[in-house]
């Protein structure tokens, strides 16, 4: 807090870097204590309102994919570009 007081913005990122690896250091010793901390942020996370938070795992398999791929939730309006051209149907003619 200092040294954002002083604008000294050298001794800032070097506090900054200590304290990463000190974090760093104890959540690799303890797994438990990472859970607890991503508890503790949701708690004080102002933007986390009501809205459940949603986990999603998905896979392709089965090849190419010639088309486009979307992942996520609540999805609307969406649009892709594409070459303009229609693939050719049937003849009129076809049996």
């Amino acid at each position: 807090m200092a040294a954002h007081a002083a604008q000294d913005e050298l001794s800032g990122a070097d506090i900054e870097a200590v304290w990463r690896t000190r974090l760093r250091r104890v959540l690799l010793a303890d797994p438990e204590a990472a859970e607890e901390l991503r508890l503790l942020l949701a708690e004080l996370d102002p933007s986390a309102g009501s809205t459940p938070s949603v986990s999603v795992h998905n896979s392709i398999s089965g090849g190419v994919q010639n088309g486009p791929v979307v992942q996520g939730q609540n999805f609307s309006g969406l649009t892709f570009g594409g070459s303009g051209s229609v693939p050719p149907g049937p003849s009129a003619g076809a049996v």
